[in-house]
């Protein structure tokens, strides 16, 4: 496998705003004017040269002569009911269009949002991100514009999303492609990863836009010369607590490191995404579950696994027994519930099963990724057992139905808030 990963640069980046309005500005020209003026420089002095050029466009267009607005895409992307409503419902949109040359500064992306941003403010309205595509709003467009206190952050430019495979979670970014990157994709994500992983691949982000900027300015001997056709990056990359730190606005913090490497996966859709798929380092052994744990670990610590093993309590077990009778009777309905998409964003199912040693039986936990035949069940470890050195968390695990004890609804931040009808027995609660 290749130690390094070469890309095309493009010509030309675009960034498109489009702020939606029922009440179009009179004079566009000088409600820019008054918007560019109160930038401030440098920003305010690049945003006029663009303007000049013309690098930056802008014009009111009748709604009816644009695409519709892709209102489940954006209800996926968490806009609000309201915002959508008001962007549905707009009779005219003032569309900014900026273009400029990859590299840094990406003025094609900071003059577009400083303008849309200014307007929509002006207009008490929200601004639709094209490139993502998301609703935003005029503070979040303007708050995103870097300054000397706050440099450009990861979080403001691109999306992450996330879907269920029975494999885990596929995550993808969405964002990087207006800085001239393929995005980021990270396969056979384990579920109770959601969280951490979002932030990690924040903080690779952040780490490639730094990387690509300083790459295309080739430091010694570019300068004045023409942007190269091609710019290599290395395929293994280190990233740091302080790059997530970084990606999310933060001043840098931490000293935990961490290392990965990406895989060049081209789109073979000219209008599809090509994407740099985060795997595991040549000489990571153990599965890629196991090495996204590792991962998460390294930056933000070790998660406590609770090991529980079958009390031999005569009144326990038979609380015990009870639970598990109740647990194995609505298995049916929660199983049912996962495959109909029932349960909530955020949340996971996860089921219990007995591991048998001779010590008696250790219970752990399992994250479902798959439950389509109703007597098998497909997940991900949810912790290292004591018992068998095989069961280890992201590691991906069969279990027949049969088998399952208990199951649970996790809430990430919160914890189980349904069923787990036997840790209730076994934390004293019932």
């Amino acid at each position: 496998m290749a130690d390094e990963i070469v890309l095309p640069v493009p010509e030309t980046l675009s960034a498109v705003y489009v702020v939606p309005t029922s009440r179009p500005p009179d004079d566009l020209d000088a409600l820019t004017t008054r918007i560019v003026d109160a930038l401030g420089e440098p920003l305010g002095g690049l945003v006029r040269g663009m303007l000049t050029v013309p690098l930056l466009e802008l014009a009111v267009r009748p709604t009816a002569e644009l695409p519709p607005m892709p209102d489940e895409i954006l209800a996926v992307m968490g806009a609000s009911d309201s915002s959508r409503a008001l962007a549905r419902e707009a009779s005219h949109a003032v569309v900014v269009t900026g273009v400029y040359q990859p590299g840094w500064p990406p003025a094609h992306e900071w003059g577009a949002a400083a303008v849309a941003g200014g307007i929509a403010a002006r207009l008490d309205v929200p601004v639709l991100d094209v490139v993502v595509p998301r609703l935003r709003t005029a503070k979040q467009v303007l708050d995103a514009l870097p300054t000397g206190e706050r440099p450009l952050a990861a979080v403001d430019w691109i999306q992450i999303v996330h879907s269920a495979t029975p494999e885990g979670l596929w995550f993808t970014t969405k964002g990087l492609g207006r800085f001239g990157l393929p995005e980021l994709a990270t396969e056979g994500v384990p579920p109770q990863l959601a969280g951490p992983w979002t932030s990690v691949l924040n903080g690779l982000a952040q780490v490639l836009l730094r990387t690509y900027a300083d790459t295309l300015e080739g430091g010694e001997g570019r300068d004045g010369e023409e942007r190269p056709a091609f710019v290599t990056l290395p395929a293994e990359v280190g990233i740091g607590e302080e790059d997530v730190v970084r990606a999310h606005g933060g001043k840098p913090a931490g000293t935990r490191t961490t290392r990965l490497r990406l895989r060049l996966d081209p789109a073979t859709d000219p209008d599809a995404d090509s994407f740099l798929t985060v795997v595991p380092p040549l000489d990571f052994a153990a599965s890629a579950g196991e090495f996204m744990v590792a991962v998460c670990a390294d930056l933000f610590g070790a998660g406590d696994d609770e090991v529980v093993h079958a009390p031999d309590d005569e009144a326990m077990g038979a609380a015990m027994d009870a639970a598990i009778d109740r647990a194995r009777a609505t298995l049916a309905g929660a199983r049912q519930r996962f495959v109909d998409g029932g349960i909530p964003a955020g949340s996971h199912l996860i089921v219990k099963h007995g591991l048998e040693s001779e010590d008696g039986t250790e219970f752990v936990w399992a994250y479902v990724t798959d439950w389509q035949t109703p007597d098998r069940v497909v997940g991900r470890c949810g912790s290292d057992a004591d018992s068998d050195p095989e069961y280890r968390v992201g590691r991906p695990v069969r279990l027949l139905a049969e088998d399952v004890v208990d199951w649970a609804v996790w809430t990430d931040g919160t914890g189980i808030v349904e069923g787990g009808f036997t840790d209730a027995v076994l934390s004293g609660g019932g």
